[in-house]
């Protein structure tokens, strides 16, 4: 099951469960619109790109896929006039006029694909690549590793290698992050349900009974946790199918 196929399950599980946890029994306007923030507005934007995929699909089985010219109009021209290259401007000007241009080299390719990056990815893109790992560190080990030296190109790919996989890990210990917040308000949502419930069938008044407004951990800027850290390596060994050797 791929990363989005897995996410898109447990939106749907998690909208299914508040749906069917004490469905007749409803919390305070504060609470719902967290609830809805969290859980359901995502889950609305999915179903917005599936209703888009099939027309795509369909687009592209007769033949009418979109044109370059379409894909690549949110690049502005104050994007391009960051570039200050006149010949990488002129050539994506060509091809937004024309047809494509299979000449671009992997450089160009790679700023015009900056320029047309969100903010959000910029500052992802921007956190990636000021982050290093210690080249003595990793060489040490790789020395200790295969029992010799290894020259310096050795060490700059293996921490390059090291690089992208803490990246990785990181980022799917964000998502395990999420998960479990996701999972505490989950269990407050069904806990604050059970308790008005139980002060409607005794007869206590609501105003009598005001319980705190539900909180979402999630709104938290949260260091990760080394459950975190540990449960997101798990999930990387299932993904890729191998077991990488412990140093126990």
């Amino acid at each position: 099951m791929s990363d989005r196929a897995y996410e898109k399950h447990g939106m749907n599980a998690a909208a299914a469960f508040i749906e069917d946890s004490s469905s007749d029994i409803s919390l305070d306007e504060e609470d719902e619109e967290l609830i809805w923030r969290v859980f359901f507005s995502d889950l609305e934007k999915e179903k917005e790109k599936d209703k888009n995929t099939p027309e795509q699909i369909d687009s592209v089985d007769a033949g009418d896929t979109f044109s370059e010219r379409e894909e690549l109009s949110s690049i502005s021209s104050e994007d391009l006039l960051l570039l200050d290259d006149q010949e990488l401007t002129s050539r994506y000007k060509d091809l937004k006029n024309n047809a494509i241009d299979t000449n671009l080299s992997e450089e160009d390719q790679k700023r015009l694909l900056i320029t047309n990056f969100t903010n959000d990815q910029m500052e992802r893109f921007e956190a990636y690549r000021r982050s290093t790992i210690n080249k003595p560190g990793v060489k040490r080990i790789c020395n200790g590793v295969v029992g010799h030296s290894v020259s310096q190109v050795i060490a700059t790919v293996m921490a390059g290698v090291a690089k992208s996989f803490i990246s990785e890990i990181i980022s799917k210990s964000f998502e395990v992050q999420e998960r479990d917040n996701k999972g505490k308000l989950l269990s407050d949502i069904e806990l604050k349900k059970k308790q008005k419930r139980s002060d409607i069938e005794n007869g206590q008044p609501e105003r009598e009974t005001k319980r705190p407004r539900l909180q979402y951990q999630g709104d938290i800027n949260a260091p990760l946790q080394p459950s975190h850290v540990r449960e997101a390596f798990k999930l990387y060994e299932k993904e890729s199918s191998s077991e990488l050797p412990r140093t126990d």
